[in-house]
């Protein structure tokens, strides 16, 4: 999760905008990837992110 937050704290600090809004969604997916076969608690909210969005799922 360490290397999640040093990832976010160069890209705003060095990044372009786009580079940082490109990264950010990546670092979050990677969390909950790695939270979930963990067996920890998801980060992202799956089934608020079905109901209220379209393509995520071809996003990730």
């Amino acid at each position: 999760m360490a290397r999640y937050f040093a990832l976010i704290l160069n890209l705003l600090l060095i990044g372009s905008m786009s580079t940082r809004a490109e990264a950010l969604p990546v670092a979050v997916i990677e969390a909950d990837d790695e939270a979930s076969a963990a067996g920890k608690a998801e980060i992202i909210d799956h089934a608020f992110v079905k109901q209220h969005t379209t393509g995520f799922e071809a996003f990730i």
